[in-house]
């Protein structure tokens, strides 16, 4: 789309803005969609419990490294929350309240509120909830992504129970990279590549 198109077009310009200016959080889908794909990895190649020490370190690394982001960040003069409100506003305070959710699922799976059967289902209704929550901030894309993820945990929960968690988590750890790599193509349509490596 160019420029002068958007210009026409304060709508598709604000929803342009709002896309570039959520590109910080794509390293957040990178480190989770990766986490999610090689555990979902781990668990079809070894379906029992024998690398579980595996999967718990992925995930403590997924941790470190997104906190380890977000304390570089705080110590630098860029901030998770520097892009201004344009529009509807910024991406930030979305992305919170889905971090709220995310840590509120596992505290729930982990002190065993969940049963560990269905809980691969959960982390499927979650993520497509989210996405389609994300879609008023970043558009279209994003319907059709929670719409697909829906629509695959409701395939998977009714005939694919079994490999829920590898099926789901291979998916869903996709679905983050795909994310990921859209928010940076989309800061890169409006910014060039000189301002992305910058970002």
């Amino acid at each position: 789309m160019g420029t002068d198109q958007m210009n026409r077009t304060p709508g598709l310009a604000g929803l342009a803005q709002r896309r570039a200016d959520a590109q910080p959080f794509a390293v957040f889908l990178y480190i989770w969609g990766l986490e999610w794909l090689i555990t979902s990895a781990i668990e079809f190649f070894d379906p029992g419990q024998g690398l579980l020490s595996v999967e718990r370190g992925l995930l403590f690394a997924a941790i470190l490294l997104t906190a380890a982001v977000l304390l570089w960040r705080s110590r630098s003069s860029k901030s998770m929350a520097a892009p201004r409100p344009r529009g509807r506003g910024s991406i930030a305070g979305p992305a919170a309240y889905v971090l709220a959710l995310a840590l509120l699922v596992a505290d729930l799976h982990y002190a065993g509120g969940i049963d560990a059967f269905y809980a691969p289902l959960l982390k499927g209704v979650v993520l497509a909830a989210a996405y389609g929550w994300l879609s008023r901030w970043l558009g279209r894309p994003l319907v059709y992504l929670s719409l697909w993820m829906l629509a695959l945990t409701v395939t998977v929960a009714i005939t694919y129970l079994g490999f829920a968690s590898v099926l789901l988590g291979g998916f869903g750890g996709l679905s983050m990279l795909a994310l990921g790599s859209w928010l940076s193509l989309w800061r890169t349509l409006l910014y060039g590549k000189g301002d992305l490596a910058a970002s």
